[in-house]
C-alpha cells in the first residue's frame, strides 16, 4: 500500500489511517485552497452517482493532523495490476474499459471531481473502489484558488481533455516498461479506442493546444511510439517535469509545453 501526496497511510486489520499533515508543501496547499467539506460529505456525493467507496469509520483532528479511518478494501489498485506483467492484457483492457464507465458516471454531478490517478482505485471482485477521499474536491471551489503555482492542478481537475490525457498517460507507461514497442502502440490503439468510443470524442488527435504536462507526457510517449525517441530519452524527458515540481518550483522553466504540444 502506497501513500500518496496527501496521506501517510496505514493499514491495521481491516481498517485504513490516512494521516494527512498541514504544513508548508504543496499537498497541504491544494488541501487549503482547493479542499471543501469533509470526506463523508465527498463519499456520499460520489456513492450518488453510483461510484463506489470505502466506508468512513471516524474522522479526526489533531492539532497539524487530521485523521481519516476508512473500511479497507482488500484488493489490488488499478495501477498495481497495470504494472503487473502476469496479468493478461485483456484483463486489463477491460479493468480500463470499467473505470471510463466510472469517469462518465461522475460526469453526473457537475460540481464533483475524482483524482484519476490509477492508485486511487481498487480493484475487488468485479468492483472498483475510488479511494481517496482526501482532498474532497468540488469546481466550484478549485475555480476560484488563485495561486498560480497551483495552476496545474487546477486544469487537471477542471479540464476534461487534461484529465483524460492524465488517464491516458498513466495506463499505458506499464506497458511501455514490459512490452515491446510496437506491442505498446497496439494497446495505445485500444485504449483511445476505448476514450473515443465512450465518451464521443476524436481523443486520436492529442496534440490540441493545451498547456498542461500530461500532455507533454503524451508527446513524448508518442514520439518514443512512433521510434522519434528512445525509451530511454521519453524517460527522462517524462521525469523531468510533473504537476507537483512545477508547482514547487515555479521558476522552473515550462516553456517546452508551449512550444511541443
Amino acid at each position: 500500500m502506497e501513500s500518496g501526496l496527501f496521506n501517510n497511510v496505514i493499514k491495521i486489520d481491516n481498517y485504513v489511517i490516512k494521516i494527512s499533515k498541514n504544513d508548508s508543501d504543496i499537498a497541504s496547499q491544494i488541501m487549503k485552497e482547493m479542499n471543501s467539506g469533509t470526506p463523508d460529505e465527498y463519499s456520499k456525493r460520489i456513492n450518488d452517482v453510483g461510484i463506489k467507496t470505502p466506508k468512513i469509520i471516524s474522522i479526526y483532528k489533531y492539532s497539524k493532523y487530521n485523521i481519516l479511518i476508512q473500511e479497507f478494501i482488500d484488493g489490488m489498485t488499478i495501477q498495481e495490476i497495470l504494472n503487473d506483467s502476469n496479468i493478461d492484457i485483456n484483463t486489463k483492457i477491460n479493468i480500463f474499459d470499467k473505470l471510463i464507465d466510472l469517469y462518465c458516471l461522475s460526469e453526473k454531478d457537475g460540481n464533483l471531481c475524482l483524482d484519476w490517478n490509477m492508485k486511487n482505485f481498487i480493484v475487488k471482485n468485479d468492483d472498483i473502489y475510488y479511494v481517496d477521499l482526501t482532498p474532497c474536491l468540488y469546481k466550484n471551489i478549485i475555480i476560484k484558488c488563485k495561486s498560480e503555482n497551483l495552476l496545474q492542478y487546477k486544469e487537471s481537475y477542471l479540464n476534461k481533455n487534461i484529465q483524460l490525457a492524465g488517464i491516458l498517460g498513466y495506463v499505458i507507461m506499464p506497458f511501455i516498461k514490459y512490452k515491446s514497442r510496437n506491442e505498446a502502440k497496439e494497446i495505445y490503439k485500444k485504449i483511445v479506442g476505448i476514450l473515443n468510443k465512450k465518451l464521443l470524442i476524436d481523443f486520436d488527435d492529442f496534440t490540441v493546444n493545451y498547456q498542461h504536462v500530461y500532455f507533454y507526457k503524451l508527446l513524448q510517449i508518442n514520439k518514443y511510439l512512433n521510434s522519434i525517441i528512445s525509451q530511454e530519452e521519453m524517460n527522462n524527458n517524462i521525469n523531468s517535469y510533473s504537476m507537483e515540481k512545477i508547482s514547487k518550483y515555479p521558476e522552473k522553466d515550462t516553456s517546452f509545453i508551449k512550444k511541443n504540444v
